[in-house]
């Protein structure tokens, strides 16, 4: 058994070492998909129901494995949608993928992986390292904000066929006032269900359309405590671990993923204290993939840093636009973040200041006061 402190560093640094050597890419194949959730900020877009043609990705990938070997990286690649298990050319996707040496993953809805047809979908499955799946709450909320009944038994029957084909798993909850009280209650339902998951993460929700529904920094601060509440009482559980690749961890896995984590943690002294400074010095940002070695690829053929911000556009791939000066000068600019003593470590979410901003809400930062 290990501790929560024991558990966060360990992670943070693996985490931070990754970051170094990888280049990746999130694919949107497809905008095709068999939801209509009201949190999604891809529907808000506004986007067509199109597909990526195929050569057009060959020649992304070919690109963009360029661009990482010379940069002594290697590239990772998710693909995402809609749905892309809709994408008529997934499969071939995944070839390429697999003739390039690219390690590739899936971001999908739960319903083709947890009914279709095992032989259709093997070459899918074969190729990919690993599954991420969404579940946004109790079976009744998750049901009702994806207007389908049985959605969330999908998801866990969906986990179990990734367990047995061996298949790396994420599961995430998108987080807004209406179901921050649901965290625990979503664990604790993995829990029960004995499946393996390698990353139980949640984001705050995100929408223009429903500012009032964003959670308030005081909420935030709440579902960190409630967070690490439960999950400490799980590590110290002996029942709450499995043997995976050699290795006894937790059988399911909570990971940092919103950018406010390592400042929470760091001010409750359940990480490293050298942990900030460390990563000051190995990395721009630690979650923001905007400010990483990231690029997001539309189905048109579109680039960007982040989807949710409109300045994050990139023109073309080459070294200076990945993790590029254009969009840091507009993370620079937000009042925000630029004189906190995080600022280094976090850079905030440009996305969620456009809203603010709108929206005269109030910054949502519960560590914007620890200031330089």
């Amino acid at each position: 058994m290990i501790s929560l402190y024991e558990y966060a560093t360990d992670w943070y640094l693996k985490k931070l070492q990754a970051a170094k050597r990888v280049l990746y890419a999130q694919v949107h194949l497809t905008e095709r998909c068999q939801y209509h959730c009201g949190h999604c900020y891809y529907a808000e877009l506004g986007k067509k129901a199109i597909d990526m043609d195929f050569d057009a990705f060959r020649s992304r990938i070919k690109e963009l494995t360029h661009l990482a070997r010379s940069q002594g990286r290697f590239l990772r690649v998710d693909f995402t949608g809609g749905d892309p298990l809709l994408s008529p050319v997934l499969p071939d996707a995944v070839q390429e993928c697999e003739a390039n040496g690219v390690v590739c993953g899936l971001k999908c809805n739960p319903d083709i992986l947890a009914c279709g047809d095992a032989q259709s979908l093997a070459t899918v499955l074969n190729g990919c390292s690993s599954v991420s799946l969404s579940l946004d709450g109790t079976k009744a909320f998750h049901d009702s904000l994806r207007h389908r009944r049985g959605s969330s038994d999908l998801v866990v029957k969906a986990l179990r066929k990734a367990n047995e084909l061996g298949l790396k798993t994420r599961v995430n909850m998108t987080i807004s006032r209406d179901n921050k009280d649901m965290i625990r209650d979503v664990f604790a339902d993995l829990v029960k269900e004995n499946v393996t998951v390698d990353a139980f993460t949640f984001a705050r929700f995100w929408n223009g359309s429903f500012c009032d529904s964003m959670l308030s920094r005081e909420d935030l601060v709440d579902c960190f405590d409630s967070c690490c509440s439960f999950y400490e009482s799980y590590l110290s559980d002996p029942m709450s671990y499995g043997c995976y690749d050699g290795l006894r961890k937790p059988k399911v896995q909570l990971a940092f993923k919103e950018h406010l984590w390592l400042p929470y943690l760091e001010s409750k002294g359940l990480v490293d204290k050298g942990l900030i400074g460390y990563a000051r010095r190995i990395a721009d940002s630690l979650n923001c993939s905007a400010l990483h070695q990231t690029v997001v690829i539309d189905p048109d053929n579109e680039l960007f840093h982040c989807r949710k911000v409109s300045l994050a556009k990139v023109n073309n791939l080459t070294p200076g636009n990945l993790g590029g000066e254009r969009f840091r000068s507009y993370v620079d600019s937000q009042y925000m973040c630029r004189s906190c003593v995080n600022e280094g470590i976090c850079f905030g979410c440009p996305a969620v200041d456009e809203i603010v901003e709108k929206s005269d809400s109030g910054n949502p930062c519960p560590f914007y006061s620890r200031l330089k």
